[in-house]
């Protein structure tokens, strides 16, 4: 090595009280490798000098104890670069007063991080891979991931202002140094009154709908909120849910007290609506407000845990990627007369009702008839379903029943299971919660609940709070199968889809109808176990959707597909920069294979052992086939069969190259490798290695021979097609 080679390393221990400097070892100072093929992404070893006892409880790994590893470059075309490293193992030599340090990125800590419980809460269906990496990541450490877009308010894009009888203006504006909160914060939205009023507020707009990460039980919506030139001002947070089509489903809000002059964090919990997937943030301030009052809010945080921690921006790095892993399933409904299209059959008054009829549904209707009753008295009127002969369950299963009501007298309607033995007697019944119900809008009241182990049939019941005799709800669209998830309503009759088959058992309206999926991914895969670590929780989606989910030496985390490259290359030649070199081929290596089988193995919610098989091959008689078997997991969905496929295509021959680093280099960059008396080699690098004694960078790809004259040599910036006038690039050399 020659001496403009050379290079200052040094650990930085980060503690609380002041980060702890300490050398690298000079004679086996250790080093840092980047993987693309492996979790976790960045490994290392370094040995440190560490004279003081005291300080080894500085190095205590089970403490989650930090390393920053600083690299001062001293060769001019170098960069200077920084690797932000846990500790996982900690080996001190207190003779030679060093410890040993292995080293890895946060893919480590969330392959640590496990679920203590899964309590059977009911999961959406309806699912953003990226939301549910968002919620994983969340979730280590106890952080959680803010889903506000545009947080800081440094913009006025996404965002809206209102006030009562008027329109305000809305502005984004810096005040350098303001330090909201103490977190950095100078940047913030400001409504300003154009007219006398009672409340100001700012909230997103329609495109600023904020995905509920789809395990999540509840949502916290926060904003650092300043009132100006407002008499009396209160807080308030508004918390609006969305489903999947855009439907409002309920809004929930709190009031907070608030100084005025003063930024005051104002939040509210809310919990997660049935297939609510988004949310709408609303901050507002009342009192009297007048001509020129101001809002200013800024530092918002939408997260998906009751828990309120600091302000943050987005755990995982924003980016396109991202795939659709929402669940698909078959669901046999077993109500026979669900939307009361042809008859009434089936359904009869309960408590309090008298008059069931079959009545065209002249308000919003799912379809086009319902079953309407009349209430005898003032207090709670049942319309039931199966009431004598019952519908056929299996004691110990999760069991969902929901149906569509209204009623024109404004009150409240909920759903009743009754769950019964061998004899008929109801042995459990379990209520929903009551929703409101008013006018034209239908509510979906609905109830989940589990059959007792004695169990062998259950009849169904929607009630209605009567106010008076002779009022007459409305029951329709109604649901009751086996789960834990309230979905669409569907029947027989309802129009296949791209992603599901509906048919009716027997008789059309008269049997019990099902719907069958095109492409089966269990609402298991969903679900976060007990005892699963995030990482085994998130492996099975990514692999399926072709995605890999990467924190680098930086603690970014960020989605890569096949295509990713990140930014910059590497060159290396014979007899120029390369140290040594190595290369082998081989159609042995486990790296190369044509056609690719796995099978997926899971016990369901029922104890039922499945298996699922995801195949994949590139021609009908695939030459070499892997066949690998995933033990407890649930089917993700096919993918993972075809993405390990192509990505091995092209490999067969491995080359790494050692050289004197610049410290740009990283995976995932493009690379071309000459060595001596072989084609130009290039491919994808794989991995790389800093070793910090020798001052080398090693890296490892497997490559394609490329001819000379091939368009992809062409260096960055020139084009193939800028050959000299009369000349032609098939003869051009690069």
């Amino acid at each position: 090595m020659t001496a403009v080679s050379k290079h200052t390393y040094t650990a930085r221990v980060l503690d609380v009280a002041g980060d702890i400097v300490l050398s690298l070892d000079k004679e086996s100072a250790g080093s840092v490798g980047l993987d693309a093929s492996r979790i976790p992404h960045v490994e290392g070893d370094i040995t440190v000098a560490v004279k003081d006892p005291m300080l080894l409880a500085k190095l205590d790994p089970r403490d989650s104890r930090r390393v920053v590893i600083d690299v001062d470059a001293v060769l001019s075309a170098a960069v200077s670069r920084s690797f932000d490293l846990g500790i996982r193992v900690a080996k001190p030599d207190r003779a030679g007063s060093k410890v040993t340090l292995t080293l890895a990125s946060d893919e480590a800590l969330l392959g640590d991080f496990a679920q203590l419980v899964d309590d059977g809460t009911p999961r959406t269906y309806q699912a953003s891979l990226r939301a549910v990496c968002d919620y994983v990541l969340g979730r280590v450490g106890g952080l959680a991931p803010n889903r506000a877009q545009n947080p800081r308010g440094s913009t006025t894009a996404l965002w809206s202002a209102a006030q009562s009888g008027g329109s305000p203006t809305l502005a984004a504006t810096t005040t350098v140094g303001l330090n909201v909160g103490g977190e950095g914060i100078d940047t913030f939205l400001r409504a300003q009154s154009t007219t006398t009023s009672t409340f100001i507020d700012i909230r997103g707009t329609a495109a600023n709908n904020l995905l509920v990460a789809p395990l999540g039980t509840a949502i916290t919506v926060s904003a650092w909120v300043r009132p100006s030139s407002i008499t009396a001002p209160a807080g308030r947070v508004y918390a609006q849910q969305y489903d999947a089509g855009g439907v409002l489903l309920g809004t929930s809000d709190m009031v907070a007290a608030v100084t005025s002059g003063q930024f005051t964090r104002v939040s509210a919990t809310v919990a997660r609506l049935p297939l609510a997937v988004r949310v709408v943030p609303i901050f507002r301030i009342t009192g009297t407000i007048p001509v020129g009052g101001r809002l200013d809010a800024t530092g918002f945080v939408t997260e998906q845990t009751s828990r309120l921690g600091p302000y943050r921006d987005f755990m995982l790095a924003s980016g396109s990627e991202d795939a659709n892993v929402t669940a698909f399933w078959p669901i046999t409904n077993l109500i026979t007369n669900p939307s009361i299209e042809v008859n009434a059959d089936g359904w009869t008054a309960g408590t309090n009702a008298s008059a069931v009829s079959r009545q065209p549904v002249t308000f919003d209707p799912p379809s086009g008839f319902g079953l309407r009753w009349t209430t005898n008295a003032a207090g709670i009127s049942y319309a039931d379903y199966a009431a004598a002969a019952g519908i056929r369950v299996t004691g110990g299963r999760w069991y969902v029943l929901a149906g569509h009501m209204i009623c024109s007298v404004a009150s409240t309607v909920h759903a009743r299971v009754h769950f019964k033995d061998q004899q008929g007697v109801t042995i459990a019944q379990v209520t929903g919660a009551a929703l409101a119900v008013a006018g034209s809008a239908w509510s979906r009241p609905f109830v989940i609940a589990r059959a007792p182990a004695a169990a062998t049939s259950a009849s169904v019941h929607f009630g209605y709070q009567a106010t008076a005799a002779g009022q007459q709800p409305y029951v329709d669209a109604a649901m009751f199968y086996e789960g834990n998830e309230v979905v669409p309503y569907f029947d027989g009759a309802t129009a296949d889809t791209t992603a599901y088959d509906f048919a009716w058992s027997a008789a059309a309206h008269a049997s019990a109808s099902s719907r069958t999926p095109t492409v089966e991914r269990p609402p298991e895969s969903l679900v976060w176990r007990a005892g699963v670590s995030g990482m085994a929780f998130l492996e099975p989606l990514l692999k399926a959707a072709g995605l890999r989910l990467v924190c680098d030496e930086r603690r970014r985390w960020t989605l890569r597909n096949s295509d990713y490259r990140a930014d910059g290359n590497q060159t290396y030649r014979h007899a120029v920069n390369i140290e040594s070199a190595d290369e082998t081929l081989s159609r042995e290596d486990d790296a190369w294979f044509d056609g690719a089988v796995y099978e997926y193995v899971w016990t369901d919610r029922d104890g039922i052992e499945q298996r699922r098989i995801d195949t994949f091959a590139l021609t009908a008689n695939p030459t070499k086939v892997i066949q690998v078997e995933v033990p407890d997991t649930p089917y993700p969905g096919p993918g993972r069969a075809e993405s390990i496929v192509r990505r091995a295509q092209g490999r067969g021959r491995t080359v790494s190259a050692s050289a004197i680093p610049t410290w740009t280099e990283r995976t995932d960059q493009t690379l071309s490798v000459l060595l001596e008396g072989t084609p130009i080699q290039t491919g994808i690098a794989e991995s790389v290695r800093f070793d910090f004694d020798t001052d080398t960078v090693t890296v490892t790809s497997r490559t394609t021979d490329t001819p000379a004259a091939a368009w992809i040599l062409v260096p960055v910036g020139e084009r193939w097609i800028d050959s000299p006038v009369g000349g032609t690039w098939k003869n051009e050399v690069i």
